[in-house]
């Protein structure tokens, strides 16, 4: 079997699944006394996600952003590799660009800006980010300073993203049901991920990578429109009103922001 970089993924299926049954079978440390109900914990989950268009909009948004993330980890070597560029100095300035988001959310915290709309900023950036990626991809003639800036915008996105999507998440998801919920939003997270890289071994798909990127820049402009309707929907309920506060709102999200 030629499968590429993609074998020692496929291998450790079957040693995870193996490890799952004797876990299940052998692991007696730390159970609790009552059995839990896995069946009834995630068809109320997803009854929640249903239910709740708040928390269904912040599934999709999670979902189709995470996703064009785990995509990006993926496709910046192969991009930035043919350029001969020192790839662990490049790390490193992505590194420095997440932290730089993450800063930045603080810093117009502070300055009055609400979390929804820095949410809804990172999105954004994110598509664009990915968009200026998918013209620096081009198969004959690649643009190597546009795609490392632009997969630094895409980094400067995610550090932004994750502070405000976990104040955001605490907010709207509700603890009883949180576990589920959040397992459901993975499925499609991972489904698409998993669905758009089976493209970069395809011999017949000349555009590679410069698709690819343009299929995440149309996922993110999904997102954006799911992140309106959530900014919407949070603006009608009173008991949201830290979330699209220009200010702290005492006992709000200021409270749930990791310092």
């Amino acid at each position: 079997m030629n499968l590429g970089p993609v074998s020692p993924f496929i291998l450790a299926v079957p040693i995870l699944l193996v490890s799952g049954v004797l876990i299940s079978f052998y692991w007696t440390e730390n159970c609790s006394q009552d059995r839990p109900r896995i069946r009834k914990s995630c068809v109320n989950g997803l009854n929640d996600i249903l239910k709740d268009p708040k928390i269904f909009s912040t599934g999709i948004v999670q979902s189709l952003f995470e996703s064009t993330m785990y995509i990006f980890i993926f496709l910046w070597t192969p991009v930035l590799d043919k350029a001969h560029l020192p790839l662990g100095l490049v790390f490193a300035c992505f590194m420095a660009s997440t932290m730089s988001g993450a800063g930045s959310f603080l810093l117009l915290r502070r300055w009055n800006f609400s979390v929804t709309n820095l949410l809804a900023s990172s999105v954004v950036l994110a598509a664009g980010g990915n968009v200026i990626a998918a013209v620096a991809a081009h198969p004959e003639e690649p643009k190597y300073l546009l795609a490392f800036f632009s997969f630094l915008v895409i980094e400067f996105s995610v550090g932004m993203y994750f502070r405000a999507m976990t104040i955001v998440r605490a907010r709207i998801v509700p603890q009883a049901t949180g576990t589920a919920i959040n397992s459901w939003f993975r499925v499609p997270l991972n489904l698409i991920a998993c669905l758009i890289l089976m493209c970069l071994h395809n011999g017949v798909f000349r555009h590679g990578n410069r698709l690819i990127f343009g299929i995440c820049a149309l996922l993110l402009v999904i997102a954006s429109i799911f992140v309106t309707c959530l900014v919407s929907l949070v603006r009608r309920e009173e008991d949201f009103a830290d979330l699209v506060a220009s200010k702290d709102v005492p006992g709000g999200a200021s409270n749930l922001e990791i310092r």
